[in-house]
Parts: C-alpha cells; sequence; structure tokens
C-alpha cells in the first residue's frame, strides 16, 4: 500500500503531497502522525490518504520510518479543513498541516496515548447571531447555553490575547479549570503540548483562545463561538495564510456539524446586511458618550489639547481618583515638520512619508521604516532657519496631562509601538497615553474618563474598511467601561455620518449608508477581493512583475463578464525598509469568487515573492 504524506515542512504549494511506501505490518490511517526520509533527514509528516496505485515506480519510493501514534492524530473534518484552507488561500498543506499538529518533540510524543476517534452521528448544527451590549448580557447568555454537562467540546475565538481574560471571567463560575484549554500562537512550548493533548483526549470540553485555536485536534466539536467578530483581529494578514477566522469558523462548524455563535457588541459590516432589522440597530445607550467639536472650540479661542467637554471629564476623574485614558492615533511629540520657507516637510529617504518628532530624544523617526535621524534646526532643502512643528502626538499629549495631574497621585504611563509596561500601580490611579496598543492594559472597571483627542486622524486613513474598524474600536471602549465612565469623542467633523450614529446610537442608517458605497464601488460582502501583493528592492523589477502578471489575469478572465480588474498601482507607502511594492487587484461577485479565484491562481503559477491575500482589509499596504 502507498501512503499520501504531507512533510510538515514548507514546500512549494503542488510538492506538498509526496508518496510513501507503507511497510508490512505498520498500521498507518489518514490523520496518522509519521516520520519519513527527507532530502537526508528524518522529519515529520501527515498521512492524508492511502492507495494502491502511485505514477512513481515503486521501487524509487521511501518507506515511511514510523507511525508515532497507533491512532489517527488528527479526525477527517481536520483534513478536510487543512484541505480547503490550502485551496481557497493557496497556501501549501504542509503549513497549515503544521499549525494542527502540536510541538513536535520525539521523546515527549512517545509517552503520549491518544483514544480513537468517534464518528460524527449528530445533524448539522445551527447558525446564530447574538448581539449584546454591556459584559453582564453576555455573561448571562453563556451561563444559561454553556453547560459542562452536556456531550461534546465548545471551542471560543477571541481576537487578541487580552480578550481571553473577560471569557476566564465568565467560564471559572461554573466551570472547572481543568475543563477548560487555552490555544494562542505564543503560548509556551510546554503550555501548548499540554493544551493540544488536553484538547485530543477530550479532557478539555471548553476550548478558548485566539485564531490559532480553529486548527485545535477536536475530538467531539459541538459548537463554535466567534466573539468580538468585528474585530480586525480575526483577519490573519501578515503571513500565509491570510484567512479571517469567521469564514475558517464557519467551514469548521459545517464539517464537524458543529451550532456555530457569532457574537459581538457591535456587528461587522458583513454582518449587519443580515441585520438591519434588528432592533439594536434603532437605538442603543450612548448617555455617557460626548461629542466636542474642536471647531467650536478655536472660535472660543481655545486652541489647547483639551476640548471644554474633555478638561471637565479629566478634573471629574482627578477629583473621584480614578483612571484616565487619553488615546492619539499619532506617536511622537509632533506628526510633522515643515520648513516656513519653502513649505516642504522632513521626509523619510525610504517611504516619503513625514518624519515625526520625537521631543524627548530630540531625533526624527519613520516607525515603518525603523529609521531615526538627528533633529534638524534647517530645511534640508533651502537651508532656511523657520522650522515649524505640527500635529499632536502621544508624546505631547503627555506633556499637556502632565501639566493637569501636577500635584495629585497619578502614575502616567505612556504605551505605543512596543512599549508595554511591566505592571500598573494597585494602590493609585493612572494615566494611561497612547496608541489602540494602550487598549489591553486598560484598567475599564476603573476608568472615569476616556479621551479621543482627534477623532479625524483615525477617519482619514484611505482604506475601504477604516470607518468600519473606528467604529469598533470606539465600541470596544464603550462596551468595557463602567456606566459611571465617560467618552470623549474630539472632532472637527461632529456631523459625519459616523459620528452622529455614535453619538445617537442608531447605527442603522450609518450601516445602510456604508453597504449602500460598498455595494456601488464594488466592495465586500457584496463584491469579493483578491489581493496580490510584489515586493522588490527595484521598482522597475516590481512594475514589469506586475504588468507581466496583469497580463495573465486578463487573459484568464476574459471569459467572466462580471470580474472587474484594477491595473497595477503602488502601495502605500510606496518603498519600505528598502522594499517597492506593487498591488493588482480582481473583484467578483462572491459566488463566483468561490470558484474562480482558486483556479485563477492555479493558472496564474505566481512566483517566489508575490503574496495572496483573499478579502483582504487593507488595499494599500
Amino acid at each position: 500500500m502507498i501512503a499520501e504524506v504531507v512533510p510538515l515542512r514548507r514546500l512549494p504549494r503542488k510538492l506538498s503531497t509526496l508518496d510513501y511506501k507503507i511497510p508490512t505490518g505498520l498500521l498507518v490511517k489518514p490523520g496518522s502522525l509519521v516520520t519519513i526520509p527527507f532530502r537526508g533527514k528524518k522529519v515529520f509528516g501527515m498521512v492524508i490518504g492511502t492507495k494502491s496505485k502511485t505514477n512513481v515506480p515503486v521501487k524509487m519510493l521511501h518507506n515511511i520510518t514510523e507511525a508515532v501514534f497507533s491512532k489517527p492524530l488528527l479526525a477527517s473534518q481536520q483534513l478536510a479543513l487543512a484541505r480547503a484552507i490550502s485551496e481557497h488561500y493557496q497556501t501549501p498543506l504542509g503549513t497549515i498541516m503544521a499549525t494542527q499538529c502540536p510541538p513536535l518533540q520525539p521523546r515527549k510524543l512517545r509517552d503520549i496515548k491518544i483514544p480513537p476517534f468517534a464518528g460524527i452521528k449528530r445533524k448539522t448544527g445551527e447558525e446564530r447571531y447574538l448581539w449584546y451590549h454591556k459584559p453582564e448580557e453576555k455573561q448571562r447568555w453563556v451561563i444559561a447555553n454553556l453547560s459542562i454537562s452536556a456531550p461534546g467540546q465548545t471551542l471560543i475565538v477571541v481576537p487578541e490575547k487580552w480578550h481571553i481574560r473577560e471569557w476566564h471571567t465568565i467560564l471559572s463560575s461554573f466551570i472547572p479549570a481543568e475543563h477548560i484549554a487555552v490555544i494562542t500562537s505564543d503560548a509556551s512550548v510546554k503550555d501548548a503540548f499540554t493544551s493540544y493533548f488536553a484538547v485530543r483526549r477530550g479532557e478539555a470540553r471548553v476550548i478558548l483562545g485566539t485564531k490559532t485555536a480553529l486548527f485545535a485536534p477536536f475530538c467531539n466539536l459541538t459548537s463554535v463561538i466567534l466573539d468580538f467578530e468585528h474585530h480586525p483581529s480575526h483577519k490573519n494578514w501578515d503571513q500565509a495564510p491570510r484567512y479571517h477566522a469567521r469564514e475558517v469558523a464557519e467551514k469548521l462548524a459545517a464539517l464537524s456539524h458543529a451550532s456555530l455563535f457569532v457574537m459581538s457588541h457591535t456587528p461587522s459590516v458583513t454582518s449587519a446586511l443580515r441585520l438591519q432589522n434588528h432592533p439594536a440597530m434603532r437605538s442603543g445607550d450612548t448617555q455617557n458618550i460626548v461629542i466636542a467639536d474642536l471647531k467650536e472650540e478655536r472660535q472660543k479661542k481655545n486652541y489647547g489639547v483639551w476640548s471644554d467637554a474633555a478638561m471637565d471629564g479629566l478634573q471629574k476623574a482627578i477629583l473621584e481618583r480614578k483612571d484616565i485614558v487619553v488615546l492619539n492615533h499619532r506617536r511622537g511629540a509632533h506628526t510633522s515638520i515643515i520648513c516656513q520657507d519653502c513649505g516642504r516637510a522632513a521626509r523619510c529617504p525610504n517611504c516619503s512619508l513625514p518624519l515625526i518628532h520625537h521631543e524627548r530624544a530630540n531625533i526624527l523617526a519613520c516607525h515603518p521604516c525603523h529609521l531615526t535621524q538627528p533633529m534638524v534646526s534647517t530645511c534640508a532643502f533651502c537651508h532656511g532657519p523657520s522650522m515649524k512643528f505640527l500635529g499632536v502626538g502621544t508624546e505631547q499629549v503627555a506633556n499637556e496631562l502632565a501639566k493637569i495631574l501636577h500635584g495629585h497621585p497619578y502614575q502616567i504611563i505612556t504605551i505605543e509601538g512596543d512599549t508595554i509596561p511591566e505592571s500598573l500601580p494597585v494602590d493609585k490611579p493612572v494615566a494611561i497615553i497612547g496608541t489602540s496598543r494602550a487598549l489591553p492594559f486598560i484598567r475599564f472597571g476603573r476608568v472615569g474618563t476616556v479621551c479621543i483627542i482627534d477623532v479625524d486622524n483615525y477617519l482619514s486613513i484611505p482604506e475601504f474598511h477604516a470607518n468600519e474598524e473606528f467604529l469598533g474600536f470606539i465600541r470596544d471602549i464603550h462596551y468595557a467601561m463602567p456606566n459611571a465612565a465617560t467618552l470623549y469623542l474630539q472632532t472637527r467633523e461632529p456631523y459625519r455620518s459616523l459620528i452622529t450614529a455614535l453619538k445617537t446610537g442608531a447605527l442603522g442608517g450609518w450601516y445602510r449608508e456604508e453597504l449602500s458605497l460598498r455595494r456601488a464601488l464594488h466592495y465586500p460582502p457584496f463584491w469579493s477581493l483578491l489581493k496580490l501583493t510584489y515586493w522588490t528592492p527595484s521598482r522597475e523589477e516590481a512594475e514589469k512583475a506586475a504588468a507581466l502578471v496583469f497580463a495573465k489575469l486578463k487573459t484568464l478572465t476574459q471569459e467572466n463578464k462580471s470580474a472587474i480588474l484594477t491595473p497595477p498601482y503602488g502601495t502605500h507607502p510606496p518603498r519600505r525598509i528598502n522594499q517597492y511594492g506593487v498591488v493588482l487587484l480582481v473583484r467578483m461577485p462572491p459566488e463566483e469568487a468561490k470558484i474562480h479565484f482558486s483556479d485563477i491562481l492555479e493558472k496564474l503559477n505566481l512566483a517566489a515573492g508575490w503574496k495572496i491575500d483573499v478579502n483582504p482589509l487593507q488595499l494599500l499596504s
């Protein structure tokens, strides 16, 4: 007999599966973890099928060295999930199956015993959407619908590691800790090994984690919960496969005949298409959201960082010794420095973005390119001495807040980029200043005031998903903070439809407007997108490669009248860390995309260096 084996190595997709002979007396089945000879080494592989014939002469085939376990490690539904992801996202099977396997430590694996899989005997599960508003509402639903006495396993997927804390608090009230397995991509080898086999043996009844948990070796999965479904971190954007957790959760639930519960305090635009008549679309609790018009502040001669309303909120929080949170989309002290003589800005020599001024370090920096240079006193172009700082960054906000907090027992903590506080003081209030990276460190239960310095910075990002991401960001904060706290949004455009929706709580109008725009402009959920990105040190090479692929795309889609091709365009910024980027975009209706995207990619046979992203959240980078 011949086994079809996927080496757990990074290989070209077309070489993902190799044939090996099964030695007499060795029992292997689809899902068996084995060791195989590969390029002069013994490596791990996953059996995905067996057959009696092969196109390769049998005498040229190597034998499987050994079966690690007497029983399959992965069930048929996990193998089917890996195949589906490999085809849809054009990713080698070995890359996906390596994620489905435990840390591959030969000595530890020898001591592990695993039971056989039981077949799936239940009917296909249901799919429901839960729209909650506050943590208490979600907790009531969880306690009412999850039971440790019910058979089967429940998977709970959250977007980021810090969201696990809330679920731990909810589950610990009625589920023993030994029945909960936590799976995240940054778990230690020891913890990952323990959690993996707790799931495989059925000891873990609840599996809680980030999107990595979707690839756990479930033995009897009966329900899948996708929480905070609106959150952009559910999308795997930085490495292949660039999947979305919702798509994988839907496929996993279907293969396992499990129920799927999609949850959030703020539906994604995709979900809103199906929830347009939901009562929560018409009203919401917004009594503690205050919109401050910065134009009115300037008319009152208030040119400072804080609106009058935000200043009142800060003073109130100080009197009550509550935590203060100030969020800003820009790092450093000032967002740019320009010459008042010639009008030109100091820009990064790599990507041409404006350099950010860091006052404390007295440097100019480009964070995407990891570039720093000394502060300049004269213009690099005309050598004029009149340099002007523009924009407000987190460093300047921290300086201004320090003046207000002078004499009060507050610890000021700035969180941006990779800056992570070791711990927060227990015995006194804190003032946290930072970008969106600060959210995991906020003690929401102790917060009195939250202020977004400049909403317009968030909404000026030229991406189709920017408004939706900002809505989710604000609602994340509003969901977590106490009813007694107040959220201040400072803007120069208070009459934007999104700002109005946040103020009134009636999200239906904004969702309808956003859906109408996306339909007209051929964006999801009405159209599926295929983004192809190529990075190379040479601009000419990038443009030439993109032109060749675009010509192939036109040929491959000429029979498909609904396909829309966007000619090659540069990324923004155009250059990053000495690499030039160019993008191609293919649009199709979703049902057609399911059929044609994989076929197009198969025929394109893209060279190394191309990045494939199905339904990306960003089109310019």
